[in-house]
Formats: structure tokens, C-alpha cells, sequence
């Protein structure tokens, strides 16, 4: 689903730059933009294998345990504030970078990803009812799209057997970030919007809990690996605040 809404992202981009490249030819902007909305995440498999590695020439022997949960996340709310310079050659071209936050929790397990993302994306837009006062449209619908990183301090819980098994760790992922939106300018500096912004993230890490021993110290028999695998498919629906410098 993902590889399709791509393409059709990219198609409606190459035709919103054809016809837009018609209109006429403005200074350059920079923009800030503020927005908060809804996020809703689409129900994953979170994993965790746990495995200790041990030092060679200590006799111990290699372990592994791995935990899988699906996590049927809870809906959140999303904030964030994007700056973006809309070029002069081609006023409907554009680049953006954006900062936001929100949190999938899984309500039926112990599981909490916090959402520290950052993207870069190309945008573009197309003028509607375009005059002397607004000659790129009083009214613009727009699309972006680009890649995102994300971090924040994982937390989950996996019992199996009467035994639970946390892990509490800052990871990161790497992503794509889809947004379309329309925005309706109040007058030449200020504007609202409403937006829908797609965001696929995939984490998978592996942090060792030692990274060294150092001779003539107390060292651990063997080295413990966490890896952490998640994929994380989210729908944002977005509103907020424009204002044009």
C-alpha cells in the first residue's frame, strides 16, 4: 500500500509542477508553520531478542531468547512545526525541514515508542483563485514528500513463562514522510491549513549493553545484545497555523 500511494504521490507532483509552472513568477518565501492533530497507528509486531554473547576462552556458550508482541496502539496526538522556502524561479517548488512528536502505546501490552521525527521534504503547490493581492492563490493545495528520522527512549515489557523481560532503550529509525494538505491565506502574511500526513517508520537495532572490557578489570562473562524490531505505519490528521515572511 505504501509503494502505491508513493507512485500516486509522485504522478500528482510531476502534474502539479507542469501546470503550476504556468502562473506567475513571485518573490521567494520562507514560511513557518505550526500544526496538532490526531495520530493513529496501525496495529505491529514489536520484537525483541535478547542474546549473550560469550568472551572467547571463558567456556560459555551462546544464548538467545526472542519476545514478539502485537501491539494494538492506542491513538495519539500529534504536534509539530515545519519551515519551509518556496523558491523564486519556481514558486511552486519547494523544501522543507519539519520537526514533530507523538507516541504510539500499545493498549493491550506493555509497549511505548515515543516519536521524535525529523524530516526533509520537497514540497510543492498549485494556486487556486490567484489575483493581484495573492498571485499564488488565495487558496493552495499542496503535497511533500521526503525522508524522516526518528528517535526517542523505547519502553517494553514481555513476560513469558512467569518471568518478564524489560528493556528501556533510546533507538532510532529511519523513514518516509507523505503529507497533502490545503492552506487558506487570511491575508499576505498569516494562513491556516488542514492537513493529512502519512508517516512509515522502521526500526531495527541492536544495542550491546557492554561495548568493552578493559584488561585487569571485573569483566562480564559474556556481552548482552538487545535487538529491537518494530515497524511503525501511521496516519496523522492535521491542523494549523501559516505564517509567511
Amino acid at each position: 500500500m505504501a509503494k502505491r500511494l508513493l507512485k500516486y504521490i509522485l504522478g500528482i507532483c510531476l502534474l502539479m509542477g507542469v501546470s503550476a509552472g504556468l502562473a506567475p513568477s513571485v518573490r521567494a518565501e520562507f514560511v513557518v508553520d505550526l500544526y496538532g492533530g490526531l495520530a493513529k497507528t496501525e496495529d505491529s509486531d514489536v520484537q525483541v531478542r535478547v542474546s549473550d554473547v560469550p568472551f572467547s576462552g571463558t567456556g560459555g556458550t551462546l544464548t538467545s531468547e526472542t519476545f514478539k508482541e502485537k501491539g494494538k496502539f492506542k491513538d495519539s496526538f500529534t504536534v509539530g512545526g515545519r519551515v519551509t522556502y518556496w523558491t523564486q524561479r519556481f514558486p511552486w517548488l519547494g523544501m522543507a525541514f519539519d520537526a514533530s512528536y507523538f507516541k504510539a502505546d500499545a493498549k493491550n501490552a506493555n509497549i511505548e515508542i515515543p516519536v521524535y521525527g525529523i524530516s526533509l521534504l520537497m514540497m510543492m503547490r498549485y494556486p487556486l483563485f490567484p489575483n493581484e493581492q495573492f498571485p499564488q492563490g488565495r487558496v493552495q493545495p499542496y503535497l511533500g514528500i521526503g525522508p524522516e528520522f526518528a528517535f526517542g527512549k523505547t519502553k517494553a515489557e514481555f513476560e513469558e513463562n512467569g518471568f518478564k523481560t524489560k528493556i528501556e532503550e533510546n533507538e532510532g529509525a529511519f523513514g518516509v514522510d507523505v503529507r497533502t494538505g490545503l492552506l487558506w491565506k487570511l491575508d499576505q502574511h498569516w494562513g491556516i491549513f488542514t492537513e493529512y500526513r502519512f508517516t512509515y517508520l522502521n526500526y531495527n537495532t541492536k544495542d550491546p549493553d557492554e561495548l568493552s572490557c578493559k584488561p585487569y578489570n571485573d569483566c562480564p562473562d559474556s556481552l548482552k545484545f538487545e535487538d529491537f524490531e518494530a515497524k511503525l505505519t501511521t496516519h496523522h490528521f492535521l491542523a494549523g497555523i501559516s505564517f509567511r515572511f
